[in-house]
């Protein structure tokens, strides 16, 4: 694990190691989204603490995984992809024979099933404050698995076995770049008169950085595998999943208050404008009588949104605490957290009792986020709970009274150093006390007891235990 207490600067760790020697600052300045990337390092042991063919063979004999869901087989012959999946659980046997019979194994989620995978990705989503997964692939030599196509999300390709062949192809034009859906299968023919930005092999340890909406295609040679591992990020995190949040609210807004907004059409407004090129008997009056109120109204609505984005970016988050990976906790998170050192002894050892003099900090910094439903609603949200699977389980949240509102933002300000409980600036001690164990509770927080503490209070009972789950609204006023 990356050494550090601080969640994003262990996360700007592992993204300096994926890319290395390759300059973080540079590599965002004028390379992410813009442009491929290829890092060859000639040191085949780079990645091979990460996954490899035996962590994936453990994989499918520890595990349920299933064709269609965890696992993909596939091949690509004479510009044609086919999908030869089975049904059911998929076994070792399965999976040899589909590779001696020339076919790549796809596995779409590997961080559901292993820890390194998961702990790579989860913690690389504090960076890019986006669900972090990952994909692998098996493919025998000389073989392709999957046709060209581009994906809606940004890719790491780390070739952790193996050699293989990749072509990249750059977006024709600006309409075609960072999509935001991913391809269908292109053929061969498609390609021709396309810009070739890479056209290399890859080799073991070696790393390939291929933006959103970037076609790509692999081979392998005729004497080697190839094992990779597909990281993705980005997905649906553009101004554009923003704005679709956010605009029904500001849209609203803008009408409540501007009365222009609410004036109705005009009279025989369908006769003065349309789509289809035909004559409109009032066409000459559409420019001042649709025109001019519509493009007053842009304008009020883009001054809502400088008033409204803060509420974006909070629904941005809410979205990410719903979708991300849960926190894979080192053994000393364990033992200071509500989940438990390793051999807990539930019948002799002590309950954990929360002083003034106890010392908390949270356990990550993007693991939570203060909401504000209403003036006088207020939730927390996290991924302290969430599935390794993709929204496998509920929007986690946590109602917070307003009292501890303060408590938290003090968390916030010292993370990632300790506070003490009597620092929270809660409005009394007992509320410090009560916040403390509710965050305590619901897994948010470490928590190192004080020692020879004289006033001692165990957990308030009225502190909801494994989170509050409530089913939230697709829309928000968020104001916060």
């Amino acid at each position: 694990m990356f050494n550090t207490n601080h969640s994003l600067q262990a996360a700007l760790e592992a993204f300096r190691w994926l890319i290395n020697p390759f300059d973080v600052q540079l590599f965002f300045r004028g390379i992410f989204q813009k442009r491929a990337l290829v890092i060859k390092r000639g040191s085949p042991n780079f990645f091979s603490g990460l996954f490899n063919t035996s962590s994936f063979v453990k994989m499918l004999q520890n595990n349920y995984l299933e064709y269609g869901v965890n696992i993909n087989i596939a091949k690509y012959t004479n510009g044609v992809r086919t999908t030869l999946n089975g049904t059911g659980r998929v076994y070792t046997g399965d999976v040899m024979k589909s590779y001696n019979e020339g076919c790549s194994i796809q596995c779409t989620n590997p961080q559901a099933f292993n820890d390194e995978i998961w702990y790579f990705c989860e913690i690389l989503q504090e960076l890019f404050c986006s669900f972090v997964g990952a994909n692998t692939y098996l493919t025998p030599p000389k073989s392709s698995g999957f046709a060209p196509h581009w994906d809606d999300i940004d890719a790491f390709i780390v070739q952790t076995e193996g050699r293989k062949h990749w072509k990249v192809y750059a977006p024709k034009n600006p309409r075609e770049a960072l999509p935001l859906e991913s391809s269908g299968n292109f053929t061969e023919a498609d390609m021709v008169g396309r810009k070739i930005v890479f056209n290399d092999w890859l080799e073991q340890g070696d790393v390939l950085y291929i933006p959103r909406g970037f076609i790509h295609q692999a081979f392998t040679d005729e004497k080697s595998h190839s094992h990779h591992v597909t990281v993705s990020v980005n997905r649906k995190i553009a101004f554009v999943d923003m704005i679709e949040k956010i605009l029904p609210d500001v849209v609203n807004l803008v009408a409540e208050q501007n009365k222009e907004m609410r004036f109705s059409l005009p009279p025989n407004a369908f006769d003065m404008a349309g789509v289809i090129d035909m004559r409109y008997d009032n066409e000459e009056a559409a420019e001042q009588r649709i025109l001019n109120p519509l493009v007053s109204v842009a304008k009020n609505i883009q001054k809502a949104v400088t008033e409204y984005f803060e509420a974006g970016v909070d629904q941005m988050a809410l979205e990410f605490m719903k979708t991300t990976l849960p926190p894979m906790l080192t053994p000393e998170e364990q033992a200071l957290s509500v989940f438990g050192k390793q051999g807990i002894d539930l019948l002799n050892d002590k309950p954990v009792k929360i002083t003034l003099n106890s010392q908390i900090r949270l356990i990550r910094k993007h693991a939570q986020r203060l909401i504000f439903e209403t003036e006088d609603s207020y939730f927390l949200a996290h991924r302290m709970a969430n599935s390794r699977v993709y929204e496998g389980r509920p929007e986690q949240t946590i109602p917070i009274p307003a009292e501890s509102i303060t408590g938290y933002i003090s968390l916030m300000d010292a993370y990632p150093e300790w506070i003490k409980v009597k620092d929270l600036d809660c409005n009394s001690k007992k509320e410090n006390i009560a916040f403390a164990g509710l965050l305590y509770s619901n897994g948010l927080i470490l928590l190192k007891p004080a020692a020879n503490e004289k006033e001692q209070l165990e957990l308030p009972s009225s502190a909801p235990k494994n989170g509050t789950i409530k089913k939230m609204k697709k829309k928000r006023n968020t104001t916060a």
